[in-house]
């Protein structure tokens, strides 16, 4: 019986271990997203930007961005970015988060930024630019 006590607590010890915390990021109402811990080492608040960064120099930023007009709201205008965007060189891809939330993203060679707007937050839309090795933790953890 003690024997497999031992062995019930040695394997919740190594499960434990194991598991990478991380860091929720809220930058405008219903939108969040996650990153692992490990993934930065520091941070740094700009005006309306968090920078993060590495060892290896910077990991990405999150960007929340006012409306530049006040009778449209955050989804509309970033359906015209889209708009603006599919003309240049890269072109935007669609991300499908839910119905309530327009999502787009555009890679270059070492980031992705992903534009995230939400019926929740009608006057600000997020911009979170990141590292393409670290995009698919993102926009999997990506909600609204």
């Amino acid at each position: 019986m003690i024997r497999k006590l031992l062995v019930i607590i040695f394997i919740s010890i190594l499960v434990g271990c194991s598991i990478q915390p991380h860091m929720e990021f809220k930058p405008i109402d219903g939108v969040g997203f996650g990153l692992d811990l490990s993934e930065f080492t520091s941070i740094e608040l700009l005006d309306a930007e968090i920078m993060m960064y590495n060892r290896r120099g910077l990991i990405g930023s999150i960007k929340r961005v006012q409306v530049p007009e006040k009778n449209i709201t955050a989804i509309e205008a970033l359906k015209d970015g889209y708009l603006e965007a599919s003309k240049g060189s890269k072109k935007p891809i669609i991300v499908d988060i839910n119905i309530n939330t327009y999502c787009f993203v555009v890679h270059t060679d070492n980031f992705s930024s992903i534009f995230v707007a939400t019926r929740r937050s009608n006057d600000h839309w997020v911009v979170i630019s990141i590292r393409k090795e670290n995009y698919n933790s993102v926009i999997t953890s990506l909600k609204s």
